[in-house]
């Protein structure tokens, strides 16, 4: 059976949304993250997020 692939929104990017964007995002997902914070998501934007920790195993 294949996994379902759900569309998620996350209402922050602090530390708790990007880990879990990011990871959810990695395993498939289609991830959406908005924040107030114009500067962190345009640094996001461009440069990515990049993911580490228990789920990486």
């Amino acid at each position: 059976m294949k996994p379902i692939k759900e569309r998620v929104l996350f209402i922050g990017a602090g530390a708790v949304g990007s880990y879990l964007g990011g990871w959810l995002s990695a395993t498939g997902h289609s991830v959406t993250i908005i924040d107030p914070w114009h500067e962190q998501v345009e640094y996001v934007n461009k440069n990515g997020i990049e993911v580490s920790g228990p789920h990486d195993t």
